[in-house]
C-alpha cells in the first residue's frame, strides 16, 4: 500500500469557539499540506449568532468586530476572482468552505450532541483515516505528520492495524510541558469502567512497543485520535443517544478492549489546548444517561444495572428509568456488535492492570 493512497478527513465539531477555531485550522493546514491528500470538516454545532450586537459582543460565527449593521459584504482573504459575496450570518468559515477546497463546514440550527457532531462530520467526509479532534487545539509541529507517517507504515506491515487507533498526548496550557493522558478507573463492583488523566510515563503503560515510537494504552482521549474508516463503520459510529458529557470515549475505549482493538499514544508530540468557552454546564441526568449508554454496549445488561444500582440503589425510580432509556436506545448497536467480543470488561480490565503492575 501506497502511502500517499491513504488521506485523511480531520472531523472538528465547534460550538462558541471564535476565533481560536481559525489558528486550529491554520495550523492544521500547515501540518497537512504536502504529507497526503486532507480535508477539514468543521461542524458548527449552533454557535451563537448576532442577537447582542448592539451591545458591542462579537458574534460567534466568524465576523469582523467592526460590523455593526446586517449587510452584504465580500469575501476577504480569498481568491480575488471570485466574484460572490455573503450575508453577514453566513460566518467566516462557511463562506472559506465555498473557495477552499480542503474545507467543508456543516451547520445546524438545533443542537447536537456533540458525539452525534462527530457521527455528522465524518458522513460528510471522504478520507480514510480520521483525525478527530476540538476546535480549540494546536498540535505540536510535526505531531500529526509522525501519527499520520506511523499508522500507515504498521498498516502496510499488518492490514488489522486498521481496527486500532493512534492517539496524540494532551496539553491543558498550551505553554506547559505536562503531557498527560488517560489512566484505567475500574470497579467491578460497581459496574465501573472510567479513567482519569495522569502525566505520560513509559512506566504507566504496557512496556510492549511498535519500534519504541508507539504505547498502548487502556483508554485515551477522543480528541487526537486517529483511526481507519472501516474501524468507524465496524463500531458504527458513536451511539446516537449520547448527550454533550461523559460516555462517548467510554463507548470507544471499552468497547474497543473487548473487541481485542487497541489504543496506542504517540511517544512524540503533544496536542496543546488555547482556550474553551462553549458554554456548557454539567448536568447530572445527562452525564449518567452517557455513561449507562456507553456501559450497555460494552458491559452488557449485568454491568449496566451493577452501574445503576450504585448511583442511587436497586429500587431508585428515577436511575432506573435512566436506564432503562439507555438500554433501548442502543438496542441496534447493541445487536450489531454482539458477535464479536473476544473478552469481557472486567476480564480485560483485570488483565490490563495486572500487567501493567
Amino acid at each position: 500500500m501506497n502511502k500517499q493512497e491513504l488521506s485523511i478527513s480531520v472531523i472538528m465539531p465547534y460550538v462558541n469557539e471564535w476565533p481560536q477555531i481559525a489558528f486550529t485550522i491554520r495550523a492544521l493546514r500547515e501540518e497537512l499540506e504536502g504529507i497526503c491528500p486532507f480535508e477539514i470538516v468543521v461542524v458548527d454545532n449552533y454557535c451563537a449568532e448576532i442577537e447582542n450586537q448592539s451591545e458591542g459582543i462579537v458574534p460567534d460565527r466568524g465576523h469582523d468586530s467592526y460590523i455593526k449593521n446586517k449587510k452584504r459584504l465580500p469575501f476577504y482573504n480569498i481568491n480575488d476572482s471570485v466574484k460572490e459575496s455573503a450575508t453577514f450570518n453566513i460566518g467566516h468559515l462557511k463562506a472559506q468552505s465555498k473557495v477552499l477546497p480542503w474545507l467543508k463546514h456543516c451547520r445546524f440550527e438545533d443542537k447536537l450532541s456533540h458525539w452525534n457532531a462527530k457521527n455528522i462530520g465524518v458522513l460528510n467526509s471522504t478520507g480514510d483515516l480520521l483525525l478527530f479532534l476540538d476546535a480549540h487545539v494546536v498540535p505540536s509541529h510535526g505531531s500529526i505528520k509522525w501519527q499520520y507517517q506511523t499508522f500507515v507504515e504498521n498498516l502496510n506491515q499488518d492490514e488489522s492495524f486498521k481496527y486500532n487507533t493512534i492517539h496524540l498526548p494532551l496539553s491543558y496550557h498550551i505553554l506547559e510541558q505536562k503531557r498527560l493522558i488517560y489512566k484505567l478507573v475500574w470497579d467491578s463492583v460497581h459496574g465501573v469502567a472510567h479513567y482519569s488523566f495522569t502525566s505520560f510515563k513509559e512506566k504507566s503503560v504496557k512496556p510492549r512497543s511498535i519500534e519504541s515510537r508507539l504505547f498502548e494504552v487502556p483508554c485515551m482521549s477522543t480528541c487526537g485520535m486517529m483511526m481507519h474508516r472501516d474501524l468507524f463503520t465496524f463500531l458504527d459510529g458513536w451511539p446516537p443517544g449520547l448527550g454533550i458529557y461523559g460516555g462517548g470515549e467510554n463507548f470507544m475505549n471499552f468497547t474497543m478492549a473487548i473487541m481485542g482493538f487497541k489504543k496506542f499514544v504517540s511517544r512524540f508530540g503533544t496536542l496543546h489546548h488555547h482556550g474553551d468557552k462553549r458554554g456548557y454546564s454539567f448536568y447530572w441526568d445527562d452525564y449518567h444517561r452517557n455513561r449507562m449508554i456507553a456501559t450497555s454496549i460494552f458491559g452488557g445488561a449485568e454491568m449496566l444495572v451493577r452501574y445503576q444500582e450504585s448511583l442511587a440503589g436497586p429500587h431508585n425510580q428515577h436511575t432506573y428509568e435512566l436506564m432503562q432509556k439507555a438500554w433501548k436506545v442502543t438496542k441496534t448497536q447493541r445487536e450489531l456488535l454482539l458477535p464479536y467480543p473476544k473478552i469481557t470488561i472486567d476480564e480485560w480490565a483485570e488483565k490490563w492492570l495486572k500487567e501493567v503492575k
